[in-house]
């Protein structure tokens, strides 16, 4: 139910409330929607912004980042974090702003298997031609690991914050390392159809 001011005057006019009441009323209407989930411009803003800085440490990774190395990997991730987490909680502490601030809570998150990949070609589990972009794709138990370091830091952030936003990425890795066991089950299926198929026709 929407509450406008000028019924909140009304209800002054006839003697329901006063004017004091009626103003410390509406204040408090004012905060309380203020941080309610919204289509408006500044959450629009939040929002946009949010996506570009996730997407800037995920899907937007691109081979040039490969020249830093595993260790500039890693540095640029744990840079990231960090930031991020002082933004979470300067949003959330000092601002009030609990949207902005599971926006950063969800970068520090997304910046999690950028760090763990970092670590791992640092260490030299990954060959040099080898692509931060697949992570989605392969199921490899490197990804894997990059996965559990993930829900880890989504674990570690969702229990000091409490921000639900936060886990967005962790959802999204999941759904699409389903879809990736789905996609590797069906190539190995059309694989042995087609073993069978040949060693049929070979068959005198």
């Amino acid at each position: 139910m929407q509450i406008e001011r000028t019924q909140l005057d009304t209800a002054v006019s006839r003697g329901i409330i006063d004017d004091a009441q009626a103003t410390a009323l509406w204040s408090l209407l004012l905060a309380e929607q203020k941080d309610r989930p919204q289509f408006s411009f500044n959450h629009l803003l939040y929002y946009l912004g949010g996506m570009v800085a996730i997407g800037g440490v995920s899907v937007f990774v691109t081979l040039g980042w490969e020249t830093l190395g595993g260790i500039g990997l890693l540095l640029v991730a744990l840079a990231v974090m960090a930031v991020a987490a002082w933004l979470t909680h300067h949003f959330l502490v000092e601002q009030q702003l609990p949207i902005p601030a599971g926006l950063m809570a969800a970068l520090v998150v997304a910046a999690a298997p950028l760090a763990v990949y970092g670590l791992q070609r640092t260490l030299g589990y990954w060959p040099v031609n080898t692509s931060y972009r697949t992570y989605h794709t392969i199921v490899d138990w490197r990804w894997i690991v990059m996965e559990l370091g993930t829900l880890a830091v989504g674990a570690a952030v969702l229990w000091r914050w409490r921000l639900p936003f936060s886990v967005m990425p962790i959802a999204v890795t999941f759904a699409s390392r389903r879809g990736s066991a789905r996609s590797a089950v069906s190539r190995r299926r059309k694989r042995a159809r087609c073993a069978a198929f040949v060693d049929a026709a070979a068959r005198p």
